[in-house]
């Protein structure tokens, strides 16, 4: 893949090598940061465009001829590619992925699995809604705070606190997430939710 960062913009040729990982990686990051955007400039939507239209032709393309009479698909994207919407990507016609199929996402086939395996009881709300935290600074433990440098340290003090049901919040702050703000938006959402099926579990507040 050949791409030229340039104030933003990228030449892209889908059929050069893709195999430079920090390119793709730069483009991929580039894609995030135009989506995240409310609005986009003329060159910024070309751009956008540009690479959502590559991306397709790159990951959807070669496969569709597979997909005949398919109206979902299940998504399994590895490293950094978890982290792009599919459902933004565009064929030649300018159709978004998501107008043409179901799109959902698994960590794994595996999981993907087991997930469809799961016997749920006769009972079950059609929705678990949880939204309108309140992250109050609560004081850790000593032991919670004395946490290991290295991740595979991190991951068994992470085991320990949950199985004490000890606060976490320490084990965040070694991560580098010191702050953490309430999102009043996300209380509205639940709300919004629960009206529109009004048989939801909804959880807010200190009730998270």
């Amino acid at each position: 893949m050949d791409a030229v960062l340039n104030n933003h913009r990228h030449k892209l040729n889908p059929q050069s090598d893709t195999s430079n990982e920090k390119q793709l990686v730069n483009i991929i990051n580039h894609y995030r940061s135009l989506i995240s955007k409310p609005g986009l400039s003329r060159s910024e939507e070309k751009s956008f465009r540009e690479i959502s239209g590559f991306f397709h032709e790159l990951w959807i393309t070669p496969f569709e001829k597979y997909m005949k009479g398919i109206n979902s698909l299940l998504i399994v994207p590895d490293g950094i590619l978890g982290t792009i919407f599919f459902e933004t990507l565009t064929n030649s016609k300018k159709q978004y992925l998501i107008e043409k199929y179901n799109i959902t996402y698994a960590q794994s086939l595996m999981i993907a699995e087991r997930t469809y395996e799961r016997k749920y009881p006769a009972d079950r709300k059609p929705l678990l809604a949880l939204g309108g935290a309140e992250y109050a600074m609560n004081k850790t433990s000593e032991k919670s705070a004395e946490l290991s440098e290295n991740i595979e340290g991190i991951r068994n003090q992470a085991d320990q606190i949950l199985k004490r049901e000890d606060n976490t919040r320490a084990l965040y702050s070694r991560m580098g997430y010191t702050k953490w703000k309430n999102l009043p938006g996300t209380l509205k959402e639940v709300e919004t939710l629960s009206n529109i099926i009004p048989e939801s579990d909804i959880k807010t507040g200190k009730n998270l």
